[in-house]
């Protein structure tokens, strides 16, 4: 039995909030979480408690290709990068506590289907995954930035 895996690393940029989304992020947040459907860490006042990011560029995936997502928050310092954060994604099954309370780390999944392409006679649909917003808790962050600068060499990240 062979298995191989593939990791995608995903350079974020700072938003303020969904406001701030634009283009297929803003679009699939907008259609995910109609007005007042957003959840709490993404609307106001629970949202001042995280820094909000979303890709740099889009990153879609296909659902069969994800047999198992391993979320990890990197930091980058001087030249180095630092693991301070990593766990699975966790899905909406019943049986998998949400713990959400416990983490640092909530990224938004958004699964949809692409428009249909018309080939000949067949019309074809392709069902994606993307992760337009990640939420980082201020004070995780924050830490990690303060132990970080005042001890570079002190600093010690997850080995992964």
């Amino acid at each position: 039995m062979s298995s191989k895996s593939r990791h995608n690393s995903l350079q974020l940029r700072r938003v303020g909030g969904v406001e701030d989304l634009q283009g297929l992020p803003a679009e699939l947040m907008s259609r995910a979480f109609p007005t007042g459907a957003t959840p709490a860490h993404l609307s106001s006042p629970a949202c001042r408690a995280y820094y909000h990011f979303t890709p740099e560029q889009e990153c879609l995936s296909l659902p069969s290709d994800v047999v198992r997502t391993w979320l990890k928050l990197v930091v980058s310092y001087d030249g180095w990068e630092y693991v301070v954060h990593e766990r699975p994604l966790r899905s909406n099954d019943p049986a998998q506590p949400d713990g959400s309370a416990d983490t640092p780390l909530l990224v938004t999944v958004i699964e949809f289907e692409s428009t249909a392409m018309v080939i000949g006679h067949l019309g074809i649909q392709v069902q994606l995954v993307s992760y337009p917003v990640v939420s980082v808790r201020k004070d995780f962050l924050d830490d990690v930035d303060y132990r970080l600068r005042t001890d570079p060499d002190g600093f010690r990240g997850i080995l992964s």
